[in-house]
Formats: C-alpha cells, structure tokens, sequence
C-alpha cells in the first residue's frame, strides 16, 4: 500500500515537471520570435509593436499558469 502511494506521489511530481518544463519551454520560444527593431527612433518600434503586444498578452496568460501549476518553485519569494 505504502508502495502504490509512493507511485502515484512520483507520477504527479513527474506531470508537475514536465508541465512546468512545457511552459517554461513555450514562454522561451516566444522570446526568440521577437525581432530587434531596424532603426533608432521611435518610428522603428511602431513596426514590432504588434508582435510586442501579442507577446506581452500571450507573457499574461503563460506567466500565472506557471506560478500556479507550481509553487515550490517560487518558495522563499515574497511580494
């Protein structure tokens, strides 16, 4: 009985893991899609302006995903 409990503990640790991994993996990827801006001035930034915004939404949306899925990660934060 102790053995099957053990296991099935392991098993949810594992899903938690590879959850954590998958956004965190997700959340990377779409850091690499930003593109640096080709001019200097404020008229440049106008161009990635719209994958920035999407970026930041789709940063809300993962970020609380991650901080809720896992919590042991964030142990010893306080805001």
């Amino acid at each position: 009985m102790l053995f099957c409990l053990a296991a099935m503990t392991m098993n949810k640790q594992r899903l938690e893991s590879f959850s954590d991994a998958t956004v965190a993996i997700i959340m990377t990827i779409m850091v690499l899609e930003l593109d640096v801006p080709n001019g200097t001035d404020w008229n440049a930034l106008l161009d990635v302006l719209p994958v920035f915004i999407s970026y930041v939404l789709s940063f809300l949306i993962c970020g609380p995903f991650l901080v809720q899925s896992s919590p042991s990660i964030f142990e010893g934060y306080h805001c």
